[in-house]
């Protein structure tokens, strides 16, 4: 059976500030969103440590895109066991569509990427795998849970030039509306693909939210 994860690129973007979590944090607590420990009974450790838990070894090659400045994560990062495949990346970037453009500058898969927000601790592996399966150069993969469409988002090699075109806050949401090529709307049981973590409180299992577009 071929492996889904082959010729593909995961660009986790893990290059935000984190500014409304920040302010809703209690004194206490840990104030980079990122490196919060999850609170469910299901997953515990850190946002970014379970997102990449989810990852592992599914893909050719993982690049964990980092602000210059975010030492707190750098120093994480250290940490982290090392994995065949798994970068990380510095970048001074203006936001999620700067950071978008700059993974896509330094990579160029066979098939295309996997692009991942890494305050989305809750995807399952499985989902990640079937978005993966659906991949091809000229395609676009989107995962739809209760109607809604989600993350991560599987973008074929071919629209690599219009991911070197993001600025600013603004991802690679242009590409799917209209669609300048097939979607594939998958449709998950999975709740995680609409669940990001903004504030401490997305921290637990719950009712998800929209996730801001990319």
């Amino acid at each position: 059976m071929p492996d889904p994860g082959a010729g593909v690129t995961a660009l986790v973007l893990a290059a935000g500030r984190g500014s409304r979590y920040r302010a809703a944090c209690a004194p206490d607590a840990q104030p980079h969103k990122l490196l919060a420990s999850l609170n469910c009974a299901e997953q515990s450790g850190p946002v970014l440590g379970r997102t990449l838990q989810a990852l592992d070894g599914l893909v050719e090659r993982t690049l964990v895109l980092l602000r210059e400045d975010d030492l707190a994560l750098h120093q994480w990062a250290a940490s982290w066991p090392e994995t065949s495949g798994l970068q990380w990346y510095s970048l001074d970037s203006d936001g999620l569509g700067h950071s978008l453009a700059q993974g896509a500058a330094r990579e160029q898969p066979q098939r295309g990427y996997l692009v991942v927000l890494g305050d989305m601790p809750f995807v399952k592996r499985e989902t990640f795998q079937r978005i993966l399966a659906c991949i091809e150069p000229s395609r676009l993969v989107v995962p739809v849970f209760a109607e809604r469409r989600g993350q991560p988002r599987g973008i074929g090699s071919a629209f690599r030039a219009s991911l070197l075109q993001c600025r600013g806050d603004r991802g690679a949401g242009h590409l799917f509306e209209p669609a300048e090529a097939p979607i594939d709307e998958l449709r998950v049981d999975d709740p995680g693909v609409l669940k990001d973590v903004d504030y401490p409180v997305d921290l637990s299992q719950a009712i998800p939210r929209p996730v801001h577009p990319s």
